[in-house]
């Protein structure tokens, strides 16, 4: 307890101001020798130091005897606070921790004595907490996990998760690893943009993917629904996520591109540049806090921000560790980027992120959503120019299906996702809406055949169509030299 106000919040559970004059001779006492005379070890030679003062008091004209018996003959009414003991925050709180001892050791922070300024909101830990409450009310019911980023600083404001600290102290927010789902097929349209691939005119077959890949082995692909849309440009593959279209995608600009965008944006997770990855499919998964930090970007406008939880540390000695400052570095085209957030823009307002509305939140925002196989994970990733916030929701025991969750029968990222993201952005923005900037550089697309696109098929299938005229052409000339030369013999 440092200082008369963490005394009196220590041994009394109030204000320095609201302390009486018992109380106060008590803490007035206790610098003395604090631990013989602490008040709930040794209530005795509490009582008796406390009176010590109290009588000095009283002696020097400070107050009247009067005052000083009735101080006297009052009980100790000591009260044990919990300011200073109690973690509002444990699952962010041990997050922090860990950053510090990864930082100065275990050993100096055991030894004590750091004050910590952090960059959690407490107002945006509140309003996660009850969108994920308000939305998963019944017991049994899976798990969630919010992290929410600002773009412009890379300060984690609110990093939050279902259940109880007491029944596990495993943080779904940061160390839950799970698959995203066609969230991830944003990392694959950025990488198709980036390649200046036009994503109005460029189209693809969707159909079921049945591909045999002499680099990649088979590739077999269905959609969510199992319907098929025929010949759809990359706008409408992604406002109806369709996976046999981004596979194709995926394979014409390259995983190994893919891979390289995600960690441009801020991926850090294990990735092998697997085409599988474009839809979702990671050897180990992704973090809510990865996917807040990638999309973070986006909201950018293609700036990577270091993530920071941790703003500044103070030592006891009085020296200041300011290492902790916001790092920016430019890693896409502001024109490329506002591309995407055009696209991701119209999911919100008519693709599969649509729920979000129906929460009340109208600001402009840029998501999408992710659905694993059999439902075992549901996501919700998406920005505004203020917050990037991941939604996960599953079973955090057992790759368990979610069906029949508050009444909805199949969970997906439309659904209860998109539920909890419109409550903590409609809380955490509100009406404070600011609309996306204007890039300040163009998008430019350029002439693109990819091998599986419906304009490289067709490039492919002219050119297959001239080679074989070009061969009956050399066949005919040949035969009539022959012919000729078989003539003149």
């Amino acid at each position: 307890a440092m200082g008369m106000q963490a005394a009196a919040q220590t041994f009394f559970a109030k204000n320095a101001k609201d302390l009486d004059m018992s109380e106060c001779a008590t803490l007035a006492g206790l610098p003395q020798a604090p631990t013989d005379y602490n008040p709930f070890l040794n209530p005795a030679a509490a009582i008796t130091r406390r009176n010590e003062v109290l009588g000095k008091m009283a002696e020097l004209g400070y107050i009247t005897e009067a005052e000083a018996e009735a101080a006297v003959a009052s009980p100790l009414r000591v009260k044990r606070g919990t300011r200073y003991t109690k973690i509002r925050e444990p699952y962010f709180f041990d997050y922090v921790k860990q950053k510090l001892i990864d930082k100065y050791g275990i050993n100096t922070v055991r030894k004590g004595g750091l004050k910590v300024y952090t960059t959690i909101d407490p107002r945006l830990q509140v309003a996660a907490r009850n969108a994920i409450d308000s939305t998963l009310k019944t017991p049994g019911d899976p798990a969630s996990a919010i992290v929410a980023t600002e773009p412009k600083t890379g300060y984690v404001r609110a990093m939050a998760s279902s259940g109880g600290y007491g029944q596990s102290q495993f943080n779904l927010a940061a160390q839950g690893s799970r698959q995203p789902g066609s969230s991830f097929k944003t990392m694959v349209l950025l990488t198709a943009l980036r390649q200046g691939i036009n994503p109005n005119s460029t189209t693809y077959s969707s159909h079921p993917i049945d591909i045999k890949s002499s680099k990649w082995g088979p590739i077999k692909v269905a959609t969510y629904s199992d319907s098929y849309q025929g010949t759809v440009n990359l706008v409408r593959a992604t406002l109806t996520s369709d996976n046999s279209v981004y596979i194709q995608l995926d394979l014409d600009v390259g995983p190994e591109n893919v891979k390289e965008t995600a960690r441009m944006m801020g991926i850090r997770s294990k990735l092998n540049g697997y085409p599988a990855e474009g839809i979702g499919g990671l050897e180990n998964g992704v973090s809510p806090l990865e996917m807040s930090h990638a999309y973070a970007t986006l909201g950018a406008g293609g700036v990577r921000a270091k993530q920071l939880v941790i703003k500044k540390v103070d030592f006891p000695d009085a020296k200041d560790d300011t290492t902790y400052k916001v790092h920016r570095k430019r890693v896409f085209s502001d024109g490329v980027v506002a591309e995407l957030t055009k696209i991701l823009r119209q999911n919100v307002t008519g693709g599969t992120a649509t729920g979000v509305g129906a929460q009340g939140f109208t600001c402009p925002a840029a998501a999408k959503t992710g659905t694993t196989d059999n439902f075992r994970d549901a996501w919700l990733v998406g920005y505004t120019p203020a917050l990037a916030t991941a939604v996960w929701i599953g079973y955090p025991d057992a790759q368990r299906s979610m069906y029949n969750v508050e009444g909805v029968g199949q969970v997906n990222g439309g659904s209860l996702p998109t539920a909890i993201w419109g409550k903590f952005m409609k809380a955490a923005i509100g009406s404070r809406c600011k609309d996306f900037p204007e890039p300040k550089t163009a998008f430019v697309s350029k002439p693109f055949s990819g091998k599986y696109a419906a304009e490289g098929k067709r490039a492919g299938a002219e050119y297959d169509a001239k080679k074989d005229k070009e061969k009956d052409k050399k066949k005919y000339t040949e035969g009539k030299k022959n012919r000729g030369n078989d003539n003149g013999a």
